[in-house]
């Protein structure tokens, strides 16, 4: 499930990220050209420049929505952990009402044991429990 959520998440920034991109936008241009010429100054001809910048481009969008997309994996998570708290107290509340049916059950075998029960009562209840004896009437 947190990875599906992963995966959703890294395409839905990867999407916005992108979407700022545009050849409009004067600092993606500012970055574009002293990209290229820190590359051609590498040893690169200008068209293999522009295809390293694009992919020197393309990998630090998918580092950026990767990183958005565990924040915000991160924050359900803590979401869910703070949620599931109350529920802890309800287990503590069941557990109590268990260990009080556990004490009445070992009552009941002590009293089938004792032979408290008409004959006709045990027969059924050493039905439900074997290995408790018949009571002898």
């Amino acid at each position: 499930m947190v990875g599906t959520i992963l995966a959703r998440r890294a395409q839905f920034h990867q999407a916005n990220l992108i979407a700022h991109l545009t050849p409009m936008d004067p600092a993606y241009n500012g970055m574009l050209s002293g990209t290229a010429q820190i590359l051609m100054s590498k040893g690169s001809d200008p068209v293999q420049a522009m295809q390293q910048l694009h992919g020197l481009l393309y990998g630090m969008v998918q580092q950026q929505a990767m990183m958005k997309a565990f924040i915000d994996n991160f924050w359900l998570l803590g979401v869910i952990f703070l949620a599931v708290i109350p529920l802890m107290f309800l287990t503590k509340t069941i557990q109590k009402l268990s260990e009080a049916g556990n004490f009445a059950c070992s009552r009941l075998s002590a009293r089938l044991l004792a032979g408290q029960f008409p004959p006709g009562t045990a027969v059924l209840a050493s039905t439900r429990w074997p290995g408790v004896p018949f009571p002898k009437s």
